[in-house]
């Protein structure tokens, strides 16, 4: 997996998973097509955390990955019909979250610059008798010792925020309203 060749080691991960009725292409069609706005709850829990400025982006309201990448995020490749791999840099633990945005998707790897933390998130697709499985996993890599307990303080909060947008995307991927 892309994941494992990006960050092999990790500090904190997350991963939740849903059975789809839904083949393959399907859902790996799902994955790419992902609109975050179709859910009241994601939009609720992005405003929260003051990203409700994608509104004024000119987008209409989408956050699709082409939307979330103006935030931040890099794109650390897809391979296709199996996994789509995202990446963001940041001090997320301030308000703003400080998200680094000069760091190119060859560099992710290797960005070990003290002060900051390290996220890649993943979707992938497999198949299942009858079916399924899209599965999502973000991990998490702090760079120093010195922001370790900054983000644990962080992430014990946020933490469970986060695992309500990545179950409310496996739900839009596993349950399409096109």
């Amino acid at each position: 997996m892309l994941i494992d060749d990006v960050m092999p080691d990790c500090d904190f991960v997350e991963s939740h998973a849903r059975q789809s009725s839904l083949d393959v292409d399907a859902a790996w069609q799902s994955v790419l097509d992902l609109d975050l706005a179709e859910s009241r709850v994601v939009r609720a829990l992005l405003f929260a955390r003051g990203l409700g400025a994608w509104r004024r982006q000119g987008n209409a309201g989408s956050i699709t990955f082409d939307d979330i990448m103006k935030w931040g995020f890099i794109d650390l490749g897809t391979s296709l019909g199996e996994e789509k791999l995202l990446g963001l840099i940041g001090e997320f633990w301030k308000p703003r979250g400080e998200i680094r945005r000069d760091v190119e998707s060859a560099d992710f790897a290797t960005f070990a610059e003290p002060g900051y933390v390290k996220a890649a998130w993943n979707f992938t697709v497999a198949p299942l008798d009858g079916g399924t499985i899209v599965a999502t996993e973000t991990r998490i890599q702090v760079t120093d010792a010195a922001s370790l307990p900054k983000f644990r303080r962080y992430w014990r909060v946020m933490q469970p925020f986060s695992g309500v947008v990545r179950r409310q995307a496996l739900k839009l991927i596993c349950h399409p309203r096109r």
